[in-house]
């Protein structure tokens, strides 16, 4: 699906998108790649990113017991390729070694999430900018009879300015529609669309944390520059 919009407008339409993940080439080459957090209850609010390692971890601030399906870690960078997501699929999927190219396995084997009634989708996002192809993002969703269905995008080329969007949720913020969405954006008058512009577009009720790691050509993810935005 592509919107003539950025990011700011599409979301100003959908104050509250679940969790996400956001991929971005700017004017200057530079590849960016986001994933951010929104929350309703107090549990899914009292989450932040901690970067360490390569990686960006999901992790309670409220003290509680581990939760798998709110903490995990949400990227780990492996050299050139970089794993993003909103699970513990996503430790899975960069253990396995699989790129852009070879990746479609490891998502198809994904599940949804075990959380009636939503069901939340698993997105994954498999990026590598030395790459031919460059990235692949796939969702893993329930369809009407409980069965799981996926939905891949697999991107050749990252064009300078565009940016591409997967999130969990859309339509009522007490009953999201869970299908997960790839939309395909633009970015800033730089191309640009990083983890302020992201944070500024979430709505300020819903936001948790978002975290950004930026990269050129010939330049590992662990050595990029990592980026968060948190809720106070």
């Amino acid at each position: 699906m592509t919107e003539a919009g950025t990011i700011a407008s599409y979301l100003a339409a959908r104050p509250y998108p679940g969790r996400g993940l956001v991929l971005n080439r700017s004017d200057d080459g530079a590849v960016t790649v986001s994933i951010f957090l929104t929350g309703r209850s107090h549990a899914s609010q009292a989450r932040t990113l901690v970067h360490a390692h390569g990686a960006f971890e999901v992790v309670p601030t409220d003290g509680v017991a581990d939760d798998p399906l709110r903490h995990y870690h949400g990227m780990i960078a492996r050299g050139m390729r970089l794993v993003a997501g909103n699970g513990r699929q996503v430790s899975d999927i960069a253990a396995s070694g699989a790129g852009p190219a070879t990746g479609e396995g490891e998502i198809r084997r994904q599940m949804y999430e075990p959380d009636p009634p939503i069901f939340t989708p698993r997105l994954s996002a498999i990026v590598d900018p030395d790459g031919a192809p460059q990235a692949l993002l796939g969702i893993a969703f329930r369809g009407g009879s409980g069965d799981v269905k996926h939905r891949l995008e697999q991107i050749s080329m990252l064009t300078p300015g565009d940016v591409w969007l997967m999130h969990t949720y859309d339509g009522n913020v007490n009953a999201p529609n869970a299908e997960g969405f790839i939309v395909q954006l633009r970015g800033d008058d730089t191309g640009t669309c990083g983890a302020q512009a992201i944070w500024n577009a979430l709505h300020p009720q819903y936001r948790v944390a978002v975290g950004s790691v930026t990269t050129h050509p010939g330049i590992n993810w662990a050595d990029g520059e990592w980026v968060t935005q948190h809720r106070e």
